[in-house]
């Protein structure tokens, strides 16, 4: 288990890497910041997956406040949402180190 959230880690600093650098070239073409929502992102990786959540978070009892929550979320910069995505799953999957070093029972 700790190896998949592991994996996500890298998979999502991965995503972050390439958002920002992406963010970075267009930025520098248009001569201003531009920065790329994580919602056009996952509209454009995801499409089918995002209606369907769109559509389970709508039919549940609290959906309207749910559904503005995660859009605000949605809205950030793609590599920050990416790189928050990252820290959650690396600390998810982190492995304590033993105190008292590796022969301790």
């Amino acid at each position: 288990m700790r190896f998949l959230l592991r994996l996500f880690s890298v998979f999502f600093l991965a995503a972050a890497v390439v958002a920002g650098t992406a963010d970075t070239i267009q930025s520098f073409a248009a001569d201003g910041p531009v920065m790329t929502p994580g919602l056009t992102v996952v509209e454009f990786v995801a499409p089918k997956a995002l209606e369907k959540a769109e559509a389970y978070v709508g039919g549940l009892p609290d959906g309207a406040q749910l559904q503005n929550m995660l859009l605000s979320v949605f809205n950030q910069p793609a590599f920050a949402l990416f790189l928050g995505l990252a820290l959650i799953f690396w600390v998810l999957g982190y492995k304590r180190k033993k105190p008292a070093g590796r022969f301790s029972a």
